[in-house]
C-alpha cells in the first residue's frame, strides 16, 4: 500500500511538472508579435521606386502590413536567396490587399529604377504589391543606419571598359511593419528563415489589427 501510495505520488508531481512547463511555456513567434519602438521618429525617406514614381518611407507605408527587405542587385550571394524568400511570401499571401512588400536597395549608385524594373523582370515579379525602391545615397544610408541594417563596400576594382565594381557586406534584415509604420518584427538572418514563418508573423498580426 504505502509502495502504491508513493508511486501515485510521483506520478502526480510528473504531471504537475509538464503543466507547469506548458503554462510557462513562451509564445511562438506567430502567436505574439511584439511592439518595437518605431525607430522613424517622423522622418520622411524620399524614394523612388522600379517604375520611377516617388515614394515616400514609412508614410507610402501606411495602413498596409509591410515587409521590408533589404537587396541589391550585384549581389553574388544571400541578396537573390532574400528576393525569392520574398516572391515565396507573395505567392502564399496572393490576393491579400492589406499587404506590402518592399525592397530597398544599398546600392544606389548602380540600382536605379531601370536596373530595379530589369532585376523585377528576370524574377518575373509581377506582383503590384511589390515595389522596389532606390533612392539618393544619402537617404538610403540614413534609413538603413535608422533601421540598424549596416552596409558597407568590401572590394572595388576598375575593369578594362572603365566600369568600377565593387561588392557590399551587409546585414541580412526584414522588418515587419504594421499599417502604423512601426516595427513589429525584425528577421535577421532573413535569407535563411523559411517563408512560413514570414507569413505565420503576418498572419498573427493581422488578427491583431483585424479581429
Amino acid at each position: 500500500m504505502k509502495r502504491f501510495f508513493l508511486v501515485c505520488g510521483s506520478t502526480l508531481l510528473m504531471i504537475l511538472l509538464i503543466v507547469v512547463g506548458v503554462w510557462n511555456q513562451t509564445p511562438t513567434q506567430a502567436e505574439s508579435i511584439e511592439v518595437i519602438p518605431q525607430p522613424w521618429n517622423g522622418a520622411r525617406y524620399a524614394l523612388v521606386n522600379d517604375q520611377g514614381q516617388a515614394f515616400s518611407f514609412p508614410r507610402s507605408a501606411h495602413g498596409k502590413i509591410t515587409i521590408v527587405g533589404f537587396i541589391y542587385t550585384h549581389c553574388p550571394g544571400i541578396c537573390r536567396t532574400l528576393t525569392l524568400r520574398m516572391q515565396d511570401i507573395a505567392h502564399a499571401t496572393q490576393g491579400d490587399s492589406s499587404l506590402q512588400l518592399l525592397c530597398v536597395s544599398f546600392d544606389p549608385r548602380r540600382d536605379t529604377s531601370k536596373t530595379l524594373a530589369e532585376y523585377r523582370s528576370a524574377f518575373g515579379v509581377t506582383d503590384q504589391r511589390w515595389q522596389f525602391l532606390t533612392g539618393a545615397k544619402n537617404v538610403i544610408d540614413s534609413l538603413c543606419r535608422v533601421a540598424e541594417v549596416l552596409h558597407t563596400e568590401s572590394y572595388s576594382t576598375r575593369l578594362p571598359s572603365g566600369e568600377e565594381q565593387y561588392f557590399i557586406n551587409h546585414s541580412d534584415v526584414v522588418l515587419l511593419l504594421d499599417g502604423h509604420g512601426n516595427v513589429r518584427k525584425r528577421f535577421d538572418d532573413a535569407s535563411a528563415v523559411e517563408s512560413e514563418e514570414y507569413v505565420k508573423a503576418i498572419r498573427a498580426l493581422q488578427k491583431e489589427l483585424i479581429p
